[in-house]
């Protein structure tokens, strides 16, 4: 076997997310945009953003060039991220860095990103799954 079907920080499901990201792609609309990127490891993320009326994300659309965890992370966002408000966002991604940190949540944001559990133990992974909801805020921001 090899490491990355042992190791839980590379779980089926991750594989799965990360696989499903190439599909999305970018929105062809006008739309805000947000781009994230870590620069230590190259990871570069940008989501796109169609609000409704009362502000939540209608549409979510992104292309990202890193690792599996950012691509699985960026899929299940923009799965779980449609009907949101910003602030909703923000709070989901409390709810996850404290997830990630071990501890548990404020609310129930982080549950669909339980996935992750396996990068708990790998604290300098952390910013792998969190670089996703970095780009869609900044997108609502730009909004």
């Amino acid at each position: 076997m090899t490491t990355a079907m042992t190791d839980p920080l590379y779980q089926k499901e991750l594989l799965r997310l990360a696989a499903a990201s190439g599909l999305r792609g970018r929105l062809v609309c006008q739309c805000a945009h947000g781009r994230a990127a870590n620069p230590l490891c190259g990871d570069e993320l940008t989501f796109d953003l169609v609000r409704d009326a009362s502000g939540r994300a209608a549409r979510l659309g992104f292309e990202c060039h890193a690792c599996i965890l950012v691509q699985a992370s960026a899929e299940l966002l923009a799965r779980e991220g449609e009907g949101h408000t910003r602030d909703e966002i923000a709070a989901m991604k409390d709810d996850v860095a404290q997830m990630l940190l071990g501890n548990p949540p404020d609310g129930t944001g982080a549950k669909p990103f339980a996935v992750f559990s396996g990068v708990v133990e790998h604290r300098n992974r952390h910013h792998c799954v969190l670089l996703p909801f970095d780009a869609l805020l900044t997108a609502f921001d730009s909004a």
